[in-house]
C-alpha cells in the first residue's frame, strides 16, 4: 500500500501530485530606495523563478525582514507574467514596516495559489537610504490541474 505524502509547514498541509516540487524563493537584499521590483530566485538553481507551463506553485510560507532607521518601509508581495515588473500584477500581500533601528521580522503561513507563466516579484516603497530587506517563501510546485485540498490540524 502507497503512502500519502503531505506537503506542509506547521498547520498548512497539501496533498501535492506524485511530481511535486517543494521550491524555496527569496530575492536578494538591497535598499528599499532601489524602488525596483525585484522578482524571486528559485533558492537551488539561483535562477530568476517563473512558474513552469501545466504547474503552478503554492506558497506555504513567506517570511519578511527589513530595517529601515529614518522611515518606514511598504513591502509588495505580487504575481504576475512580467519579470522584475509590477505591471499588471496582482497584490498578493502587503506589510508595512516601522521606521526604527530594529530590524522587522515578519510573515506568515499562507496557502497561495501562483499560475503558470507568473514570477513571484517583491516591491519596496521607502526613502530612507540607511536600509536594507530581503524575502524567502517556501512553496510546492504541482500540476496546474490538481485540484487543492486546504486544511488545518
Amino acid at each position: 500500500m502507497a503512502e500519502l505524502v503531505i506537503a506542509g509547514i506547521e498547520g498548512n498541509k497539501i496533498i501535492p501530485s506524485a511530481d511535486a516540487k517543494i521550491i524555496t524563493l527569496m530575492f536578494p537584499t538591497y535598499s528599499p530606495t532601489d524602488g525596483s521590483e525585484t522578482s524571486c530566485f528559485d533558492c537551488n538553481t539561483g535562477s530568476v523563478y517563473s512558474v513552469p507551463v501545466g504547474k503552478k506553485w503554492i506558497m506555504l510560507n513567506y517570511f519578511c525582514y527589513v530595517s529601515q532607521s529614518t522611515s518606514a518601509v511598504q513591502i509588495i508581495i505580487r504575481r504576475g507574467t512580467t519579470q522584475d515588473s509590477a505591471t499588471g500584477a496582482t497584490n498578493l500581500i502587503i506589510n508595512r514596516a516601522d521606521d526604527d533601528a530594529q530590524p522587522n521580522r515578519f510573515g506568515a503561513n499562507v496557502c497561495i495559489e501562483v499560475p503558470a507563466s507568473n514570477y513571484l516579484t517583491i516591491g519596496l516603497n521607502g526613502t530612507g537610504s540607511d536600509g536594507f530587506a530581503g524575502f524567502t517563501a517556501v512553496g510546492v510546485e504541482i500540476d496546474a490541474w490538481f485540484r487543492i485540498f486546504w486544511f488545518r490540524r
